[in-house]
């Protein structure tokens, strides 16, 4: 559904056109897709609906409610979170406006579209943030995705009332590990995202490096 078809800015209208019609199917799932994506990016999950898809795609691997699991899974690592922050966004929205900082956001979500397939999981965390799960082949591939994703957001030229707009991404990518949860998951991409911006910005960060796993309890608050 592309945002021509779901004007936010005349919702009433549009939902009462199928009403007027009796498209029941069609308002079901205009509906569906008002609740479930991203209001201002319409291929991208909202925070709540991403959590879910997760969720059931890959409830094999996650907790089970605090039941413990008698068997190991192995693969869990071939699943993989990024966590992706556009770099300094919030100076683009101060000196250009918030319509150029939605104009990057939809740059984004094109370059999400080219690099990722359709079985990836894509979403918008809030604001510049916005996250994506991949399940690949070869332990690794993860991150060949996220460094994919970061040099085709770099490589952009978004062209907004006749000037440039250049963005740049830090990812931070955590790997699904057995008897995980989705907000353990979030919670270590997110501050592998944090690492990201601190040395530098422009940069898919993995887990791993024993330097960064230091630095990320260094800055962690206590638990």
């Amino acid at each position: 559904m592309s945002t021509e078809d779901s004007p936010q800015g005349n919702l009433k209208q549009y939902l009462a056109t199928f009403i007027k019609n009796e498209d029941w199917s069609g308002l079901y799932t205009a509906v569906d897709h008002l609740v479930r994506y991203d209001s201002k990016l319409t291929t991208l999950l909202n925070a709540g609906a991403f959590k879910a898809e997760v969720e059931e795609r890959f409830n094999r691997y996650f907790s089970k409610k605090g039941k413990a699991s008698l068997r190991r899974v192995a693969d869990a690592g071939h699943v993989a979170l990024l966590f992706i922050d556009l770099d300094n966004f919030k100076y683009l929205n101060d000196t250009m406006g918030h319509i150029a900082g939605d104009a990057a956001l939809h740059g984004v979500e094109g370059a999400l579209s080219e690099v990722l397939r359709q079985t990836d999981i894509k979403g918008r965390f809030g604001g510049e943030e916005l996250l994506v799960a991949v399940e690949v082949e070869n332990d690794g591939d993860y991150y060949i995705v996220a460094e994919k994703l970061r040099a085709k957001i770099q490589a952009m030229e978004i062209l907004f009332e006749g000037k440039l707009i250049k963005v740049t991404a830090s990812i931070g990518v955590s790997r699904l590990v057995a008897e995980d949860t989705y907000e353990a998951l979030v919670t270590r991409a997110n501050w592998l995202m944090k690492y990201a911006k601190a040395h530098g910005k422009n940069r898919a960060v993995p887990e791993g490096d024993a330097d960064v796993t230091a630095w990320i309890a260094q800055h962690q608050p206590a638990q």
